[in-house]
């Protein structure tokens, strides 16, 4: 494992720790959002700190739908944990989380939505991506009305965040779509990849082929994912060049191991699919830091780790209600 892979492995273990501990109840799953949206701070927070902003939104989140009650509030404080001004920052992040409501009603996914509006928009942009939002959203919902829904509106801020024009990025995850359609196993992963794709320049069938062909290899070298963590393969083909896959393979590897032996992350916690998408997510984040003036820059790498966060907020959000039902139904 490389050295600077290796800092950015512990550094999750350490954060996810402090997760764990702050918020004793919210299990594995949740902590491991908190400790994937630090990945792009070079700080470390304490048990002490995290549990400040627990209590900052608990005491300054009002209403019936508000930022603290949904299953992604650790990726909020995540981000306060980083402010000088938290509760200026949870202001701006409820606001945000307000508007995005009105397009989708999502509540966990706004809240992520709006976690990642606050970290890569300037207060003067923030309207404008809004409006871009709700524009992408609209244009995917036309194309697809029974299969656009709540759990898309992280992709379209992340679409909205980027340069391309809007009919012309809602058009090219169409194509990529249409491309993609039967590869991946459900048209949600489909429509998730072809989203990140769109995202990234290149031409649509370059892109496409690049996708399903990092699926098979992936597959062939035993790194495998639950149907859920399937949309990450998007940002590992873009990502990643192919002089440099085997090692990066061979690191995702290296990594789960690693992750398999921290508390918490062991097999009686989470299963290997899991891991191996954390292991992809820090991997990743870990080579863009390699890779310069390139278009994995910071910016899209932040976005990225927030979209397997919030995957992984949504399986949580899965296990609970399954746990819930298993455990009525056995009494």
């Amino acid at each position: 494992m490389k050295e600077t892979t290796k800092k950015v492995a512990e550094k999750f273990a350490r954060d996810f720790a402090a997760a764990k501990k702050a918020y004793a109840w919210d299990g594995s799953m949740a902590a491991s959002t908190f400790a994937l949206t630090r990945l792009s701070y070079e700080t470390e927070v304490t048990v002490e700190k995290v549990k400040e902003m627990k209590t900052l939104m608990r005491k300054n989140c009002r209403g019936l739908f508000n930022v603290n009650l949904t299953s992604t509030r650790q990726m909020v404080a995540a981000v306060l944990a980083e402010e000088t001004d938290p509760l200026a920052a949870l202001e701006k992040i409820s606001n945000d989380f307000k508007e995005l409501r009105k397009i989708t009603k999502g509540a966990d996914y706004d809240a992520a939505a709006a976690t990642l509006l606050y970290r890569n928009t300037k207060d003067g942009d923030v309207d404008a991506i809004l409006r871009r939002t709700e524009e992408i959203y609209r244009g995917l919902k036309d194309e697809h009305p029974l299969l656009t829904s709540y759990d898309d509106i992280i992709n379209c801020v992340m679409m909205a965040l980027t340069e391309k024009e809007t009919f012309d990025i809602v058009n090219e995850s169409e194509e990529c779509f249409k491309a993609l359609k039967g590869k991946f196993y459900t048209k949600n992963n489909v429509q998730a990849i072809a989203c990140i794709l769109a995202s990234f320049d290149g031409e649509v069938e370059g892109k496409c082929s690049k996708a399903v062909e990092t699926y098979e290899k992936l597959r062939k070298h035993k790194v495998k994912f639950e149907y859920y963590g399937i949309p990450c393969v998007g940002s590992f083909a873009q990502v990643v060049r192919d002089e440099d896959f085997e090692d990066v393979v061979i690191e995702i590897k290296e990594v789960s191991e690693f992750l398999r032996k921290t508390k918490g992350l062991g097999n009686l916690y989470v299963g290997g699919g899991f891991r191996n998408l954390i292991s992809v997510a820090l991997v990743l984040s870990s080579y863009a830091k390699e890779v310069t003036e390139s278009q994995t820059g910071t910016a899209i790498n932040s976005i990225i780790n927030t979209i397997i966060a919030v995957q992984m907020m949504a399986i949580a959000c899965t296990v609970s209600t399954t746990a819930m039902i298993t455990t009525s139904s056995s009494s």
